[in-house]
């Protein structure tokens, strides 16, 4: 069993001799086992989240790609732009829905699974380069950030990518070995295989090998090797990208803008913009201060490699890659694609509490329990009674319109995109044939700037039945119809109607929610 030597002063030399022994304990079985009941918890909430949280639209585009009658339409419906990601991350969804009966365990599983990989990784790598307890604090601090709530438990890449990266971690801490430079090149590759923006990711790793060679003038060609396998998938499915560049390009949703990068260090951990940016900029001034000053640690034996703390330092900035690299590809820049930078915070967390004494670990330990234990008692009294029940979208819907029989006849046109495939999906048959959205990519644009909505459902309708119709044919067809609006991001129709000449009266009024009865009145030409 290892010892650790705990620097703090006023301890005294028992405490000190005390310290060090349950930081040994934490080192052997028993941190291990303390990691592996967290991975255990993590899971089994994660399956109870599944099973009681509806598919939101990003996860029904999953849904429908995945469940297409054969691999080649599956191909197909990428060519076509159906979804954004490339084909094994389908491949992968696929199977998991063919093992398991409950779709909304079966689609999430993939990702409950590579959050599980995540914790054991952080965990592995804060402990090699520190000691259990570091690795045990870092590995739980993981559960109070975004990749944990919601993205391990989303049916779409991010976890996977997440464990991908975190394993490429865990390989690279042992380079150049050819084993664990063949492990990481795998798990980068698959990295790549499962969204195309893993590859900003791959920035960090290079720019630590970047700094073995400046410093050793030592070209480990192992390494390099591995770090190439990431560009494969990239080259291999580059026609799909550029389908749906093509697609999607002209007008698109969420480009990048620098205002909006430092905002993504306080969602990772689902607080306000100027912590997070805080957190990140104390984090960063630890690692460049290790960088300039070496052997300043109060163990310099246990001090990591300084290229390890360029791989941190980059994993951090890794926002500002992606906004570098969506502007100069323009591209969409989302704060989901840079969630692997969590990984970055873990590390940089991992070797300031190595260098903080236990004291300092001990204060921060308490703190990250106390923030997680909070959060999930939150979680298991929310969903008390009905943890594997899911509440249908269209549940409220259709309660309003039952509410309305003298409208029984008329169609009903769901203003919102991302309202309309969850409420189509969830209602019965009979209920999804009266739901209806109208597309009308043109007019989108003019109204909020981008079409990625409307040709997303226009692409969707023609691989799973969907109530979608361009809207000046459905116009032509129904003079009259109601319009169900809750004011998010993409409802800009009731705008558009009422500027266009059409009546719109409000029929149900509640919190949030109208329905409007449309009823063609002078329409411009």
């Amino acid at each position: 069993m290892t010892t650790a030597v705990i620097h703090d002063e006023g301890l005294g030399k028992p405490a000190e001799v005390k310290a060090a022994g349950w930081i040994a304990e934490l080192d052997g079985r028993l941190g291990v086992a303390i990691a592996m009941a967290l991975i255990v918890y993590a899971a089994v909430r994660g399956v109870f989240t599944a099973a009681s949280t509806p598919f939101w639209y990003d996860e029904l585009c999953t849904w429908i790609v995945a469940r297409q009658p054969t691999v080649s339409a599956m191909y197909d419906a990428l060519r076509h732009a159906a979804d954004s990601n490339p084909p094994v991350f389908y491949l992968i969804e696929r199977l998991s829905a063919s093992l398991i009966k409950n779709e909304h365990i079966a689609f999430r599983l993939p990702s409950i699974a590579g959050f599980a990989i995540v914790l054991w990784c952080v965990f592995l790598v804060a402990k090699r380069r520190s000691n259990g307890t570091v690795g045990l604090v870092c590995t739980t601090a993981i559960l109070m950030t975004t990749l944990y709530e919601p993205y391990a438990t989303e049916a779409r890449p991010y976890s996977l990518v997440a464990a991908c990266i975190a394993f490429g971690l865990v390989c690279y801490q042992r380079a150049p070995a050819t084993r664990w430079m063949l492990l990481l090149g795998i798990s980068l590759a698959l990295a790549e295989a499962l969204h195309y923006y893993a590859i900003f990711s791959i920035a960090p790793f290079c720019a630590a090998e970047g700094a073995i060679l400046l410093k050793t003038k030592q070209f480990r060609w192992k390494v390099w090797l591995a770090l190439a396998c990431s560009f494969l998938p990239l080259a291999v499915f580059w026609p799909l990208l550029m389908q749906f560049k093509a697609a999607f390009g002209a007008h698109m949703w969420s480009p990048p803008a620098l205002g909006n990068i430092t905002p993504i260090y306080g969602w990772f951990f689902h607080t306000g913009a100027a912590i997070g940016i805080g957190i990140a900029a104390a984090l960063s001034a630890v690692l460049v201060l290790a960088l300039l000053s070496p052997g300043t640690a109060p163990d310099p034996a246990a001090e990591p490699p300084s290229h390890e703390l360029v791989l941190a330092l980059v994993f951090l900035a890794l926002p500002f890659i992606g906004f570098a690299g969506t502007k100069i590809g323009h591209g969409i820049m989302v704060n989901r694609y840079v969630l692997p930078g969590v990984l970055g915070m873990a590390m940089a967390c991992g070797y300031l509490l190595q260098w903080s004494g236990s004291k300092s670990v001990a204060v921060f330990a308490v703190f990250v329990l106390f923030v997680v234990a909070f959060q999930e008692r939150s979680f298991w009294v929310t969903h008390r009674g009905h943890l594997t029940a899911v509440h249908s979208p269209a549940e409220d819907l259709v309660r309003i319109l039952n509410g309305l029989p003298r409208y029984r006849d008329l169609p009903v046109v769901i203003s919102d995109g991302l309202d309309y495939l969850p409420i189509a999906h969830y209602a019965s048959p009979e209920e999804a044939r009266r739901f209806v959205s109208v597309v009308d990519p043109a007019a989108s644009v003019t109204y909020q700037g981008n079409d990625i909505l409307e040709k997303s459902l226009a692409i969707l309708r023609s691989y799973t039945l969907l109530q979608v119709h361009d809207f000046p044919a459905f116009a032509a067809e129904h003079r009259t119809f109601l319009l169900y609006s809750r004011g998010g991001p993409f409802d800009w129709w009731p705008n558009r109607l009422v500027r266009e000449g059409y009546a719109l009266r409000a029929v149900v009024a509640e919190a949030g929610v109208r329905v409007y009865l449309v009823e063609m009145g002078a329409v411009r030409p």
